[in-house]
């Protein structure tokens, strides 16, 4: 751990030199590897790929060593690749879907150390249950799936006790109604399901059991073919489309439904997912970002700022054609995506709030495309996915000096934070080489302190300090440990999801 003295320009977020993005591992010598459903799971990275002798299978990284964890499809691929989907962690337990070559694609779990088991054989002799997205929500887990004559519907499952329980029957006569992009919200679950009558909007109530067309619980709300759920500032902000207005972004307070834009007047689409991701939406310093295009220039970087209830463009990122900005996520106070310029090909960028958006690596040199995806942060670093033609579709880290957390130079001590992006709690962890009296508080954007703790004495050795954050809204927030006389000995940033 680098010790700096407190007051740098480091803990202003400003850096010295550009990174530059590095090969984690070439894990397929003689092709793709792949790599999806990057997830931080007790502070290892996990992920799916293929290497030369197994089909897409679990890794971990291990001091940036791609390490196979269990080849659990002898006969073909365990996981299915998914852009920006990740794996479910709930208590002691990551939880994925897979396919083991037996009993077709079914509900996995893992600890971090054994090999994976099957915990739920969804539709049983050894058809498949199609289940393609876990969500963790209140100690359950929910998903799409095929279990019964009702066809693919909405499951929960609780693994303390083994109950599960379909809780939809969306699509009725065992048609199946695929439900999707399932998002938590004010202890409601939000997803996106297909009827005969196309795709819509629908809200689960696990206090009541129940479940209800969006359109009827807010009868004023006319959209459909929703996507993008993302909850910001207390509030849910999602993609849909109307006939007169095409598809634009709209919130959901709890009560009300609202349209916030007419980008692209008429009926035409104002908001593009360009590659399908599971986020085409972002919160950051109290906007929402997305991909948008106003009939002329082309589908660029866009804000809608809740201020002052107006969306405009950002930047004009290719001004040649589409810049295209997906699979954006929070690392080193920044706001970091993917787009296309014109020149340098779809490549890693960058934009903290102000001024003008930076690429921040080129992986593919010159006017190729490295196309980076399943953007995922652990501490410091920033792990994708990006194609090289010397090397062809593999994982990749990238470092941000911004990232990196301000030490006072006599705090004996090493510190780590996981998981970071947080969704319920963070551990910050503290190898203390020697004995130490700390506490922390944590401060949101503002300067407020939303979490604090007095200082305590703690011997020498690993201490855990836990932040609860399940009761704060999606940003980012900075840490700070002090000791018995409130001196700085080291601050840090967490991301809430």
């Amino acid at each position: 751990m680098k010790s700096v003295l407190l007051g740098t320009a480091l803990l202003a977020g400003s850096f010295c030199a550009q990174a530059q993005a590095t090969l984690v591992s070439n894990i397929n010598l003689s092709g793709d590897s792949y790599p999806s459903w990057i997830t931080i799971f007790k502070n290892k990275v996990v992920f799916a790929a293929s290497n030369d002798t197994s089909g897409h299978e679990l890794f971990w990284l291990d001091n940036d060593t791609a390490k196979l964890l269990y080849n659990m499809n002898p006969v073909g691929d365990a996981l299915l690749y998914s852009n920006n989907a990740k794996l479910a962690v709930s208590g002691d337990y990551a939880y994925f879907p897979a396919d083991n070559g037996i009993t077709g694609t079914e509900l996995y779990r893992w600890d971090g150390t054994a090999a994976p088991s099957l915990v739920l054989d969804l539709y049983p002799g050894g058809i498949s249950s199609g289940i393609e997205e876990v969500v963790a929500h209140n100690g359950l887990l929910y998903f799409g799936g095929l279990g019964d004559a009702y066809g693919n519907e909405l499951w929960s499952y609780n693994p303390a006790n083994g109950y599960k329980q379909r809780v939809t029957d969306v699509s009725p006569g065992g048609l199946n109604s695929f439900p999707r992009f399932i998002t938590a919200y004010k202890n409601k679950l939000y997803f996106t399901a297909t009827t005969l009558g196309g795709a819509d909007m629908y809200v689960y109530d696990p206090m009541t059991n129940s479940t209800m067309l969006m359109s009827d619980a807010v009868p004023s709300f006319a959209g459909s073919n929703a996507d993008g759920y993302t909850v910001v500032n207390d509030k849910l902000y999602f993609i849909a489309e109307e006939g007169a207005t095409g598809r634009e972004l709209y919130v959901y307070d709890g009560v009300e439904v609202k349209r916030l834009t007419d980008i692209n007047s008429g009926s035409g689409d104002g908001i593009y997912n360009p590659f399908s991701t599971r986020n085409p939406l972002f919160g950051h310093d109290g906007k929402i970002y997305f991909a948008g295009d106003n009939g002329m220039t082309g589908v660029q970087l866009y804000a809608y700022n809740p201020a002052n209830g107006t969306a405009a463009v950002v930047f004009i990122l290719n001004p040649s054609g589409d810049g295209n900005p997906a699979n954006f996520t929070a690392y080193a106070g920044k706001m970091y995506f993917t787009a296309e310029d014109g020149v340098n090909g779809y490549e890693l960028w960058a934009y903290e709030g102000t001024g003008i958006p930076v690429m921040k690596a080129d992986v593919e040199t010159g006017a190729g495309s490295s196309y980076p995806s399943n953007l995922t942060r652990l501490n410091s670093e920033l792990y994708f996915s990006a194609y090289s033609s010397t090397t062809g579709i593999e994982l990749y880290k990238f470092s941000d000096s911004a990232a990196l957390g301000v030490q006072n130079v006599r705090f004996a001590a090493d510190v780590k934070v996981y998981p970071n992006p947080a969704t319920e709690a963070a551990t910050v962890s503290v190898s203390l080489k020697k004995a130490q009296a700390m506490g922390i508080c944590l401060v949101d954007m503002t300067g407020k302190i939303v979490y604090s703790t007095p200082a305590q004495p703690y011997s020498a050795g690993t201490q855990l300090l836990q932040v609860p954050m399940a009761q704060l809204p999606a940003a980012t927030y900075a840490y700070r440990i002090y000791d018995n006389a409130g001196t700085t000995l080291y601050t840090g940033r967490i991301q809430k999801q």
